[in-house]
């Protein structure tokens, strides 16, 4: 799913780069009104430490542990399952807002 690869694409620049700014600003608007770049980067800041290089989600076909649904509440799409790798297999689960006809983290 090519949502999930730039979701995590994005994720992985941030995490390379230290500057949480372009994931934050591409996300919806309750994602960047909860969470400023610090406080991404806090949340993330172990995880360039472990050397971990999300750029294999590019080649790799996510596997869904539970069937991509919406919630009739709040109307977010909720994608949960992995990316199956070694050593390493990527588990997630993201939540997507609709905002002007686009899925945003």
């Amino acid at each position: 799913m090519l949502l999930l690869r730039t979701t995590f694409l994005t994720l992985n620049d941030a995490l390379q780069t230290g500057n949480f700014t372009v994931l934050r600003d591409v996300a919806a608007p309750d994602f960047r009104e909860a969470n400023t770049a610090a406080r991404l980067s806090e949340i993330f800041g172990n995880v360039p430490k472990q050397g971990v290089d999300l750029t294999i989600v590019a080649l790799l076909v996510p596997q869904m542990s539970e069937p991509p649904a919406i919630d009739p509440k709040t109307s977010m799409l909720r994608l949960k399952g992995f990316f199956p790798g070694q050593p390493l297999r990527l588990d997630f689960e993201v939540l997507y807002q609709p905002v002007v006809g686009r899925w945003r983290l």
